[in-house]
């Protein structure tokens, strides 16, 4: 059976500075979904400001795909949903790339990101659908790993 929606939130940790990342997975062994929330919900463990978003397909689409990175707060927990990216401006796989894209600009700058926000991706209508293996990254620079323990601890109950 395919896997349809995957979802990994890992660490790197350079000397200048430490990131975090969430990583998206769509269309898994078969073409990508179109619509709305279309993977598993990640939840941020660290606080910080984004500092990048990538996007890379494996097999490339026959037309546009157009890929919106979703936040809800810690407070609303998935009742609102708004847009990481300037209005009209999500992520785009051109037709046919199967090489890295890149987005460095966000719907406010900087973008803060905080401990119990949650993410999904939605794929804009009008993108084609047969990409596969599409591998959605945000990244942020973490703020305070101290802070975010802290923010962790004072998270409401699911």
């Amino acid at each position: 059976m395919p896997i349809h929606k995957q979802l990994q939130v890992s660490r790197a940790t350079t000397a200048a500075s430490m990131l975090d990342k969430v990583t998206f997975g769509l269309g898994i062994n078969e073409p990508m979904k179109i619509g709305d929330d279309q993977t598993v919900h990640g939840i941020c463990l660290t606080g910080g400001f984004l500092v990048a978003a990538f996007v890379i397909a494996k097999t490339g689409p026959t037309g546009d795909v157009f890929i919106d990175i979703q936040r809800s707060d810690r407070y609303s927990m998935g009742g609102v949903w708004d847009s990481v990216f300037p209005s009209g401006a999500p992520l785009r796989i051109p037709t046919g790339c199967t090489t890295r894209r890149s987005q460095f600009t966000f719907a406010t700058m900087p973008f803060e990101v905080r401990v119990g926000d949650w993410w999904r991706i939605d794929v804009k209508p009008g993108s084609a659908e047969d990409a596969q293996d599409v591998y959605v990254v945000l990244c942020w620079k973490v703020s305070s790993i101290d802070q975010s323990i802290a923010d962790i601890l004072a998270l409401p109950p699911f």
